[in-house]
């Protein structure tokens, strides 16, 4: 099966279990902004993060997949999606990214953080860039939260979390160049 389908030449495309959508339905935004904040901290794997955080990262990649697998089910197919293993546990997920988040805290504390930075690290920036396309991914979800409900509110806590986490990552490399 070719890549070239010809669907999307107007303006639509299709989500898990073939449903159609239109390419700026706010679900479509969503999934592209977190597969762009997925390919970006790829960009940071690839310039060379400290190997602690390229372990976490790759880690962080493999929750957006399963992330954007979920997100890519429309509300009237969710009972049909109900077997997937799309993200496992959502909470447990948060809960992972709060202790990394402790961790770079204690690290980050005699740093002293502050959002004016001249990013002379490349993977600093990078995960800076990361930040702010995390952060975008945030508010999709908010608007799409009311357009469906029924998303778990869990997906935007994580996105919240993601993003404190980049943060502190990017002081840290920062710090460490």
């Amino acid at each position: 099966m070719s890549i070239v389908t010809g669907i999307g030449d107007e303006g639509e495309t299709r989500l898990l279990f073939n449903r159609p959508i239109s390419k700026d339905d706010p679900r479509i935004e969503v999934l592209g902004t977190v597969d762009e904040l997925c390919s970006t901290l790829g960009l940071a794997v690839a310039l060379g993060v400290s190997p602690f955080l390229q372990e976490q990262l790759l880690q962080i990649q493999n929750s957006l997949v399963h992330l954007m697998g979920a997100l890519a089910v429309h509300p009237q197919d969710r009972e049909k999606a109900s077997h997937l293993a799309f993200p496992a546990s959502l909470s447990d997920e948060i809960a992972t990214l709060e202790e990394w988040i402790h961790q770079l805290e204690q690290v980050a504390k005699p740093l002293r953080p502050s959002w004016k930075r001249s990013s002379k690290h490349p993977g600093a920036a990078v995960l800076d860039l990361a930040r702010t396309v995390c952060r975008r991914g945030e508010r999709r979800i908010v608007s799409l939260r009311r357009q469906d409900p029924g998303l778990s509110s869990l997906f935007q806590v994580y996105l919240n979390r993601l993003s404190d986490f980049l943060w502190l990552a990017a002081v840290q490399e920062e710090a460490s160049s």
